[in-house]
Parts: structure tokens; sequence; C-alpha cells
């Protein structure tokens, strides 16, 4: 899992872009579960802030380059390019996080279901007796 990590944030996504995870996973978050806003345009919108704050981190580490290739640089490369990456990351990581915890509470649900089917069963059991 480690190595995953280390690649992403080192390969893929832009060193100074990758501290934005969190807070794209938190407005994601906050538009899924504080707004009526449709679920089917989450993505999308966090598409857009990504690109945004990529081209602004672009546009510093661009700073040496000539005009023209700096600016297909911000605004493919770093807007397009790496607001993509980081879209899909967030996207991806706050569905694993979410999967894995409703995996969880159905888990505990079924023991919980369970442990109490057991119980009328060893009740009755007891009545019978």
């Amino acid at each position: 899992m480690e190595w995953i990590l280390s690649f992403l944030v080192l390969d893929v996504i832009a060193p100074g872009l990758a501290i934005w995870l969190p807070v794209l996973m938190l407005v994601g978050y906050l538009l899924k579960h504080g707004t009526k806003f449709p679920n089917e345009f989450i993505a999308p919108m966090l598409y857009a802030v990504s690109a945004v704050l990529a081209s602004l981190y672009g546009i510093g580490a661009t700073a040496g380059m000539s005009t023209p290739g700096r600016i297909f640089m911000i605004v493919v490369a770093y807007g397009l390019g790496q607001g993509f990456i980081l879209t899909i990351t967030t996207v991806f990581v706050y569905d694993t996080i979410h999967g894995v915890a409703k995996f969880v509470a159905r888990k505990k649900q079924e023991a919980v279901a369970r442990k109490a089917a057991e119980d009328a069963a060893k009740e009755e059991e007891d009545v019978e007796e």
C-alpha cells in the first residue's frame, strides 16, 4: 500500500498538489452531505476546483519558461492534466473509504442481528423446558 501512495505522490501528482487531496475530499463530502447538490455533478465540480488549483500551482512551477510554452503547461499539463489526476485520486480515495466504512457497519449490524436471533432462540428453548 505504501508504494502506491509514494507512486501517486511522487510520480503522478505534482508534489505541491498532493496536499490538496484531503481538502478536495472535504469539499466533495460537504457537497454530498451538506447541500442538495446533485451527486452526478460532484465530480465535475471537483474537477473544476482541481483545475483551478493546479493552474495556480502551474503558474509558480513554470516561472522560468517562455510565454507560449508556459501557457500550454499551465493550462494543459497542470490545469487539465494534474487537475484530472487530482480529481480521480480524490474520488477514488473517498469512495474506497466510504465503501469500507459501509462494509464494516453492515458487518456489525449483521453480528447484532445474529446475536439477537441466537438470544431469542435460547429464550424459546428455556421457555419450552
